[in-house]
């Protein structure tokens, strides 16, 4: 359906009566009516642009009318008056001759009036009981029409403020709200770089250690090696040290059996020459037990060597590992300083229980066995001297001849060879 085109209108207008009251026709409660007004002064078009421009009606029923936004200007000189727009539905309600003017203003605030002129509404047939009229100024109108929307705005803004200040309140809360959240998630990721950071430190920690369990673990092969060492050395030592026993006990008895053997050969000595025998083979037996403490004390003295030796290994292996058991090194140089001279506080019986002390035990008993061997042998080779001292011949004449410092010999009357010990007399 296409939209119904507006009528138009369009007729001159001046300032005066220059051609008598302008009448204009017009059916009533018409909207689609539109009336140019060609404003002219002294037959010429007359300037009306930047002006406002309304038109004012005393209609025929009483009522009044203004209305602005039904009017307009076009060109030079033309006002538009349209009964579309606006108010201007109410310009044709009420039938009878209608008085108009149209009113401008400059924007200096200078204003003009054009002549009155008529509008003559023809009444319709029906009642028209859905229209009717009314006072209308478009600007008191629209003043109600903005008073009224300036109240439902003011509702509005008030549902808004205080929408807004639910929104400011949960706004307000949402930032706390993120504040907090914020606080807390800084928080944690304090606590996530704390953990990381101990995290590290247990990692190092556990890769220390498990250096330190590595380099433990190869000290505790060498000292398991070592300690195998050890032991077949002490194998090798005890053998060694069984030998001795038995050359000592062999040699002691040998000894002894040389010491019978000699104090047999004396039995027929003296009584002073058998007391010699008997100290020559106590003394013998004295060098002997000498001799084998010496070996004994020798045999200490490498033990505990040995031991200082093992325990500046062990000093010497803790001095490697020194940068993860300071402790151990110190301990370990404590004990070797403690087996090779003991004084150190940690060992029982340290003091004589040491490589230098059996070093000096061994020395010592070195010396008293020489000693009493060189006594022994000096003994043993007088009495030797004692028992063969003597010579005997037999002469031509059948006689035995003897020479003897220390025996005296004679023949019994059966025949037999009797001797002793040669005393000298007491003067």
């Amino acid at each position: 359906m296409n939209d119904i085109n507006a009528i138009i209108k369009t007729t001159d207008l001046s300032f005066y009566n220059e051609f008598g009251v302008l009448t204009l026709n017009a059916k009533q409660f018409d909207t689609g009516r539109k009336f140019i007004f060609n404003i002219i002064e002294n037959d010429e078009e007359f300037d009306i642009r930047g002006c406002k421009t309304y038109i004012r009606i005393q209609k025929a029923d009483g009522t009044q009318f203004q209305g602005n936004e039904c009017c307009k200007t076009e060109g030079t000189n033309s006002i538009v008056v349209d009964t579309s727009i606006g108010n201007g539905n109410q310009i044709l309600t009420a039938p009878g001759v209608n008085q108009c003017e149209l009113h401008l203003e400059d924007d200096r605030g200078i204003y003009l009036t054009t002549w009155t002129f008529n509008i003559y509404v023809e009444k319709r047939v029906h009642n028209a009981e859905n229209l009717s009229s009314y006072n209308s100024f478009d600007v008191i109108d629209s003043m109600v029409v903005m008073e009224k929307e300036r109240i439902e705005n003011e509702k509005i803004r008030l549902q808004n403020e205080d929408q807004r200040i639910i929104n400011e309140n949960n706004r307000i809360d949402n930032e706390n709200q993120r504040k907090h959240d914020e606080d807390t998630r800084n928080n944690n990721e304090t606590d996530r770089n704390n953990n990381e950071n101990q995290r590290i430190d247990n990692e190092n920690l556990r890769d220390q250690s498990e250096q330190i369990r590595e380099d433990n673990e190869k000290k505790r092969i060498i000292c398991e090696n070592q300690r195998k060492l050890d032991e077949a050395q002490r194998e090798a030592e005890e053998k060694i040290r069984q030998d001795n026993e038995n050359d000592r006990k062999k040699t002691f008895n040998t000894v002894l059996s040389q010491a019978q053997t000699y104090a047999d050969s004396a039995s027929v000595s003296a009584y002073k020459a058998k007391e010699s025998e008997n100290i020559t083979a106590l003394n013998t037996a004295t060098a002997s037990i000498c001799a084998y403490n010496a070996k004994l004390s020798e045999h200490n003295s490498r033990i505990s060597q040995i031991e200082s030796k093992k325990s500046e290994t062990a000093s010497n292996i803790s001095a490697s590992a020194s940068a993860s058991s300071a402790s151990e090194s110190e301990n370990s140089a404590k004990l070797s300083e403690s087996w090779a001279r003991g004084y150190t506080g940690i060992r029982t019986n340290e003091n004589t229980n040491n490589s230098e002390f059996w070093c000096q035990q061994s020395q010592l008993h070195k010396n008293e066995a020489e000693i009493l061997l060189n006594d022994a042998t000096e003994l043993l080779q007088n009495v030797t001297q004692q028992v063969i001292d003597f010579e005997f011949e037999v002469t031509d004449d059948g006689e035995l001849v003897y020479e003897s410092d220390t025996y005296d010999f004679e023949i019994n009357d059966n025949g037999e060879l009797e001797y002793w010990i040669h005393q000298e007399e007491e003067i």
